[in-house]
C-alpha cells in the first residue's frame, strides 16, 4: 500500500536520485525494531540531501500509512506546513494540533524535515513529543545531529552541479563541447565576482545554471527571475492565472501602474482573453529542461532549489522592477478570491508574502490591503494591523476619507484591532465608518449595516451591553428588511444580539433568537454545515445557562458526534461535561428531598 503524501511532497530529481550506499544505511535504520526513528542528511547547499531523502521516499512509501512534508527553512514555513496538515487531517488549525495529532497517531508515519538550516530555530519546538515515528531531516547545520544520535550521514560531494549539467547536456545536446563552455563561462564568471567569498562548488553550479539561463526564451528567463521574489517552495500556476483576470475593483493601483505585469501575464491568454494554461505548461517544462525548478504535476506546484533561487536574482538588471511586478501579481491574485475562499489561500501565499516583504516592504503597499487581509486570514494580526495603518493613511491622502476604499480599509483594520483585544480603537474607526457610510451610502446599504452591527459587537467587548443591544437592534431590523430573514448577514446579526441579550441576562430573549437562527441555518445550509452546528452549540449552551439541562445535552451531543475530528470538539466535550456534572447535581438533590 502506498503511503499518503501530504504537503505536495516533491518527487525526486530525474538525473540524480541519491546515493545507494546511504540508501542502503537508510533503508537499514528505518527497519530496526525501534519505536522512534530520527535520521538527519547533513552538507552544503546542494550536496543531495533533499533528493537522497526524496528518493528514500519514494522507494520505502509502502512502509508508511502517512508521508508528510516540511518546508523548515523558517519558523514561519514550519507553522504554515504543520497548519496545513491540521487541515487536510481536519483536526484542527494550528501547528500544536497537528504536533498534538502525530503524538497521538501509533500507525506508521514519517514527517521529511526539509532545510533545516537555520541555526536560530529551536526544532524542537515543532516535532511530536512522542516516543515513535519516523522523522527525515536534512540540514546545512551538523550541530542537527544530536537529534540522531549516531543515525546521521554528512553529504560532501556535488551532486547538484551534476544535476545541472545533467540537464544543460539532455536539452542542448551538447555533450561533445559541454566541458569547452563550462571552463570559457567558469572564466567569465569567476573575472565578474569576487572569487575568494564563494567556495569552487557554489562558482561550479552557478557556472552550469548560466549556461543553462542563457539558453531559456524570454518568458522562462523572466519567470525564474519573477518567482526567485517568491518563496522557493509551492509556487502555482493560481497565482498567476487568477491575477490575469485582475479586474481593477479598487482605485489603487491604476491600469498605467500595472503595465508591466498586465503585459507578462499577457503572454499567457489565449486569443479570448482566457488563461491557457498550456501555454504556462511550456514555459516550465523549459525550466524544468535545465533542473532550474522541480515541478509537481499533479498539484501544479513548482519548487526552486535554495542556491538557484538566490543565484536567479544576481540575474536581474533592474531587481526592483522585476520586485513590483512580482509584488502586483500576488495582490493582484488575491484581490480576486471570493471572501471563502480567502482564509485557506492565504494559508498558500504567507510564506511568498514574507519573502516579497523581506526584499522590500515599500513596494507590496500598491496592494497593501491584499497582504493586510492575507495576514490576518492567518491570525498575524499585529503585521497586519502595522500594514493597515499604512494602507489607511495612504488612501486618505490620496482618495479622501470619504472614498469607498477609504472606509474599506478603516473597516479591515478595525477587524484587526477587534482581534487583538484592542476595542478603544475598534470603537474610534467603527464610529468613523458608520457616519461617513451613512453620508455616503445612505442609512439602508448593506454596508452601513454591516459597520452598525460590527460596532454593535465592539461595544458589547467594551461591556456597554444597552449601546450594544440598541445598535443590534437596528442593525436585526434593518437587515431583515433589506437582505430577508434567511440571509446569512442577517443569521450573523441575530446571533450577535442574542448574546447582548445574554450579557444582559435575558435569556429568554437569547433562546429565542438562537433557536431562529439554528432553524433557518437548517433550511438554508442543512444540517452538518459548521454554521448550523456552531448555532446549534450557541442553543445548547442557553439551555445550560437556564438550567434545562436534558434540553442541553441533547443538543450538546449531537454537536459532538458530528464534530468528532474538529477542533471544536474539545470545548463541546467540556460543556458536554459541566451538563452532565449540573445533571448529577440535580439528580442527586432531588434524591436527597
Amino acid at each position: 500500500m502506498q503511503g499518503q503524501r501530504i504537503n505536495n511532497c516533491p518527487l525526486p530529481s530525474r538525473i540524480f536520485q541519491g546515493r545507494q550506499v546511504i540508501l542502503d544505511k537508510m533503508s537499514l535504520f528505518f527497519n530496526t525494531g525501534l519505536k522512534e526513528h530520527i535520521y538527519v542528511l547533513h552538507g552544503l547547499g546542494g550536496a543531495g540531501k533533499t533528493q537522497i531523502g526524496l528518493k528514500f521516499i519514494e522507494d520505502h512509501s509502502s512502509q508508511f500509512k502517512d508521508i508528510f512534508f516540511l518546508d523548515a527553512s523558517t519558523a514561519e514555513t514550519i507553522e504554515t506546513g504543520l497548519k496545513n496538515i491540521a487541515a487536510l487531517k481536519s483536526i484542527g488549525n494550528s501547528s500544536q494540533d497537528a504536533l498534538k495529532w502525530l503524538a497521538n497517531q501509533h500507525e506508521t508515519w514519517l514527517l521529511f524535515i526539509d532545510n533545516a538550516d537555520d541555526p536560530n530555530i529551536n526544532l524542537h519546538n515543532f516535532m511530536p513529543r512522542c516516543n515513535h515515528g519516523n522523522i527525515v531531516i536534512t540540514s546545512r547545520n551538523p550541530g542537527l545531529c544530536f537529534y540522531a544520535g549516531c543515525h546521521s550521514q554528512a553529504l560532501c560531494y556535488l551532486p547538484l552541479a551534476i544535476v545541472q549539467a545533467g540537464g544543460f547536456i539532455s536539452q542542448s545536446g551538447a555533450l561533445d563541447s559541454y566541458l569547452d563552455l563550462y571552463r570559457h563561462n567558469r572564466a567569465q564568471l569567476l573575472s565578474e565576482k569576487p572569487a575568494q567569498t564563494h567556495d569552487d562548488y557554489v562558482w561550479t553550479v552557478y557556472t552550469t545554471w548560466q549556461m543553462s539561463f542563457d539558453q531559456l526564451s524570454s518568458s522562462a528567463a523572466m519567470l525564474l527571475q519573477l518567482c526567485s521574489f517568491l518563496h522557493r517552495e509551492e509556487i502555482s500556476e493560481e497565482i498567476f492565472s487568477r491575477a490575469a483576470t485582475y479586474k481593477f475593483q479598487q482605485h489603487i493601483p491604476s491600469r498605467e501602474d500595472l503595465q508591466k505585469p498586465l503585459e507578462f501575464l499577457s503572454q499567457f491568454l489565449s486569443s479570448t482573453g482566457k488563461w491557457d494554461s498550456l501555454r504556462f505548461l511550456k514555459v516550465t517544462n523549459e525550466l524544468r529542461a535545465y533542473s532550474l525548478i522541480s515541478f509537481a504535476a499533479e498539484r501544479r506546484l513548482f519548487s526552486i532549489h535554495p542556491l538557484v533561487h538566490s543565484w536567479s536574482q544576481t540575474t536581474i538588471a533592474e531587481p526592483h522592477s522585476h520586485h513590483s511586478i512580482m509584488s502586483a501579481i500576488v495582490g493582484m491574485s488575491f484581490a480576486e478570491l471570493p471572501s471563502e475562499d480567502q482564509q485557506l489561500a492565504s494559508l498558500r501565499l504567507i510564506s511568498h508574502v514574507d519573502s516579497l516583504r523581506h526584499v522590500n516592504q515599500q513596494v507590496v503597499i500598491d496592494f497593501g490591503k491584499q497582504y493586510t487581509r492575507i495576514y490576518y486570514h492567518v491570525g498575524r494580526y499585529e503585521e497586519a494591523k502595522d500594514l493597515g495603518v499604512v494602507v489607511v493613511e495612504r488612501e486618505t491622502q490620496l482618495l479622501g476619507v470619504d472614498h469607498p476604499d477609504t472606509l474599506w480599509g478603516m473597516g479591515n483594520l478595525a477587524s484587526t484591532y477587534f482581534h487583538l483585544g484592542k476595542f478603544q480603537q475598534v470603537e474610534e474607526l467603527e464610529t468613523v465608518v458608520l457616519a461617513k457610510r451613512k453620508q455616503v451610502l445612505g442609512d439602508d446599504h448593506p454596508e452601513t449595516l454591516c459597520s452598525i452591527s460590527n460596532l454593535a459587537a465592539t461595544y458589547r467587548n467594551l461591556h456597554n451591553y444597552h449601546k450594544a443591544e440598541e445598535l443590534g437592534v437596528i442593525a436585526l431590523e434593518k437587515r431583515k428588511q433589506v437582505l430577508g430573514d434567511a440571509h446569512p448577514d442577517t443569521l450573523l446579526t441575530m446571533a450577535e444580539l442574542a448574546l447582548i441579550y445574554a450579557k444582559l441576562d435575558m435569556f429568554h430573549k437569547t433562546e429565542e433568537l438562537h433557536f431562529v437562527v439554528l432553524e433557518k441555518r437548517k433550511q438554508v445550509l442543512g444540517h452538518d454545515h459548521p454554521d448550523t452546528l456552531w448555532a446549534m452549540g450557541d442553543l445548547a449552551s442557553t439551555y445550560r445557562r437556564q438550567g434545562e439541562f436534558y434540553k442541553a445535552e441533547e443538543l450538546a451531543a449531537i454537536v459532538l458526534e458530528k464534530r468528532q475530528e474538529l477542533l471544536e470538539a474539545k470545548e463541546l466535550k467540556k460543556l458536554l461535561q459541566q451538563i452532565r456534572k449540573a445533571l448529577r447535581k440535580e439528580s442527586q438533590c432531588s434524591t436527597g428531598q
